[in-house]
């Protein structure tokens, strides 16, 4: 599985609606395995460039 470029704020958007905690791109090479257990095994690189963690106002 190869992901490239994905935006963090559009899984953020999905949890939350009103505001967005956290921004930046994710790239991703993995491979998944062990697909009969009950947990697979996720194995590769993952890089987060660009990172943001946004507090929401009160």
């Amino acid at each position: 599985m190869i992901i490239d470029n994905f935006n963090l704020k559009s899984i953020s958007a999905i949890l939350n609606n009103d505001t967005v905690f956290v921004s930046g791109v994710m790239d991703a090479k993995m491979e998944v395995s062990e697909l009969n257990k009950k947990l697979p095994a996720f194995t590769g690189d993952l890089t987060i460039t660009n990172v943001m963690w946004l507090q929401p106002c009160h």
